[in-house]
């Protein structure tokens, strides 16, 4: 019998059925995916020194916001938008960036967030995220979320290391439930 080919869950996919948007009409979660996709694209080009040709006038503020924090705060690049597959866990994900901040002396795996609104979500996924970037070889000190503020006003900085084991758990049980419910019978 052959074995049935399962694909690995994503850190977003593993943590979405507990994200609960039926309240939100669908032309402003639309928006709200394209406007993050868009600045996800943008900070990553401008980490990488990419030529940016122009920022959408919706995206101005969020730029400004972040390149004022990215400027400030980031002496080192070790790479951006890095797929990364858990050769344990089995799942698999593309965090944002992993970087050296001026004065630490470890790594930081931030989440860029364009929602004005905290999220508890934001805990288990960066705590995903950075499972995944250790297990394939970068020791990762600090994770975080930074929210560019859309009206280019100071970035939110939002450390979860202290709930990293929290967020570890719960996110090992979520995997673990997709898995045992979607994955090879």
């Amino acid at each position: 019998m052959a074995e049935e080919k399962v694909s690995l869950p994503s850190v977003t996919q593993v943590i979405s059925p507990y994200k609960d948007f039926s309240q939100v009409p669908e032309h402003i979660i639309t928006a709200a995916q394209e406007r993050g996709s868009e600045f996800h694209a943008l900070a990553a080009a401008y980490l990488m020194g990419t030529w940016i040709p122009e920022v959408p006038a919706n995206l101005e503020g969020y730029f400004r916001s972040f390149t004022a924090w990215a400027d400030a705060q980031v002496e080192e690049v070790i790479w951006v938008e890095k797929r990364l597959v858990h050769p344990v866990y089995r799942y698999q994900g593309t965090p944002d960036a992993l970087l050296r901040i001026r004065g630490d002396s470890g790594l930081l795996l931030p989440d860029w967030k364009t929602p004005r609104a905290f999220d508890r979500s934001w805990i288990v996924q960066t705590a995903g995220y950075k499972e995944l970037v250790e297990i394939n070889g970068w020791p990762v000190s600090r994770i975080a979320s930074l929210q560019p503020h859309p009206e280019g006003k100071t970035a939110q900085f939002r450390e979860f290391t202290k709930s990293l084991n929290l967020g570890l758990s719960v996110f090992i049980s979520l995997v673990n439930a997709w898995h045992f419910f979607y994955g090879s019978k």
